[in-house]
């Protein structure tokens, strides 16, 4: 039952591969039934669950979402293409720290076993964070921005967990939501001026620390955060 649950799940993701690189080079809101397709393939993923088997198929999925973001011209209806479990999935994957359950196993054997995953579920924090930054970019729902705005709070206070990369994302995702002066009312009520004033000098004090232990591509981006970081807590004052 196994090796026929892999194959159908191979087959999937090369379907949705197939897909994601027709979409690259069509306009997908243009094409008959566009809608139905998106909704049923979100619908799918997301009532199935997402388990660690299925991941690639999920990530194929949200892979879709991004390229029918960057591709509609319809920004004002897009939270109509997703499903409230696919977000909450996201919500969820873009902030675990381990697969699975790790009862019964001894504190050696959880690190061991975290270890093994770091590198893999980086990756799939960094896309889902990816895909919740372009979301928000183009969503007008302001009870998901208040949701969205207040998961990167609580990602930014992680700082034993969060790594390097995903600060530079969740920094950008603020910038790219919270910057226009429309969203100065939810911009208050998350608190975020001040957090981002806090933030400014350990970040600061975190690339001078340890910019020698960094590669390049991760000191630039952090470097280019921090200095976009300092620039956006001007501007945002300027607009009160």
């Amino acid at each position: 039952m196994d090796d026929w649950l892999d194959t159908i799940n191979a087959i999937q993701f090369t379907s949705l591969s197939c897909m994601q690189n027709i979409f690259l080079f069509i306009n997908i809101s243009e094409i008959g039934r566009a809608e139905d397709i998106w909704k049923e393939i979100i619908v799918k993923e997301s009532e199935n669950g997402v388990k660690k088997k299925d991941l690639e198929l999920f990530l194929s999925s949200i892979s879709l979402m991004q390229t029918f973001l960057y591709s509609s011209s319809r920004s004002s209806t897009i939270s109509s293409y997703f499903h409230p479990l696919t977000v909450q999935a996201l919500f969820h994957f873009s902030s675990i720290t381990s697969w699975g359950t790790e009862d019964g196993l001894t504190e050696m054997e959880k690190e061991k076993k975290r270890r093994k995953e770091a590198e893999e579920i980086f990756q799939i924090r960094i896309t889902c964070l990816q895909i919740l930054n372009l979301f928000a970019k183009f969503s007008e729902d302001e009870n998901f921005l208040m949701q969205y705005g207040t998961h990167l709070i609580q990602r930014m206070s992680q700082n034993a967990v969060i790594t390097d990369l995903e600060v530079a994302e969740i920094l950008n995702g603020i910038f790219d939501v919270f910057a226009e002066v429309k969203s100065n009312g939810l911009f208050v009520r998350l608190g975020m001026l001040p957090l981002l004033e806090s933030n400014l000098p350990f970040l600061t004090q975190k690339i001078q620390r340890e910019k020698k232990e960094m590669d390049q591509y991760t000191f630039d981006r952090l470097d280019e955060s921090r200095l976009n970081l300092k620039r956006f807590i001007s501007y945002k004052k300027k607009q009160f």
